[in-house]
């Protein structure tokens, strides 16, 4: 991987159980063990191109990286714009609240191209499962939207979440539905070459 892909998450969430999980500690990784279920082609310390080949010392490794990468912030809200703000290229943030829908979104376009950053997106906002009702839903995914989205490799992972508090890593098969969550909000953010990439971040408004 060479460029950096988009990272978004969609939640339909209740306003007051999203704020109360802005406001917990990120999760640990080490919380799901399904992690080579994300797949993808990786150069792993071994010389093992998929993820599913890694060894289990490996796979700990990672979950530790990245879960000291998450635990330099004390909440979920602090997380997430830390995770942004180290994004490849500044302001492609879109973090915004449907009070109407329910809905929230956070991602950018342009987050990163590194499997531990990978790793330590899903983990923090898989932890969202505990704020889901029994109706909640949500769907995570990293993808190329910007530099090559119709490429076989455009897609990193996915994950849905929910009904209630359950998550789960998709296959190959199933991640097309994920990425076109998220296709029409970055239709219209691209839409316009010559215009700045807009952005949008109300984290701290939702309250």
């Amino acid at each position: 991987m060479s460029e950096p892909y988009g990272a978004f998450v969609r939640l339909h969430v209740a306003r007051a159980d999203l704020v109360h999980w802005l406001e917990t500690s990120p999760p640990d990784p080490a919380r799901w063990t399904d992690w080579r279920d994300l797949g993808g082609r990786w150069c792993l310390d071994d010389g093992a191109e998929e993820l599913a080949q890694a060894t289990a010392e490996e796979m700990a490794t990672y979950a530790r990286e990245a879960g000291e990468r998450l635990a330099r912030w004390p909440t979920v809200r602090a997380a997430f714009r830390g995770l942004f703000e180290h994004c490849e290229a500044a302001n492609t943030r879109h973090i915004t609240y449907d009070c109407v829908e329910q809905e929230f979104v956070a991602g950018s376009w342009m987050y990163d191209e590194n499997l531990i950053a990978f790793l330590a997106f899903l983990t923090l906002v898989r932890g969202a499962e505990d704020a889901l009702g029994p109706d909640g839903t949500g769907v995570a995914v990293i993808h190329d939207y910007v530099f090559s989205p119709a490429e076989a490799e455009a897609t990193a992972a996915a994950m849905r979440l929910g009904p209630g508090k359950a998550s789960r890593l998709l296959g190959e098969d199933e991640q097309a539905s994920a990425v076109a969550v998220f296709q029409a909000m970055m239709d219209g953010i691209l839409a316009d070459p010559d215009d700045p990439l807009p952005f949008v971040d109300q984290l701290d408004e939702i309250r």
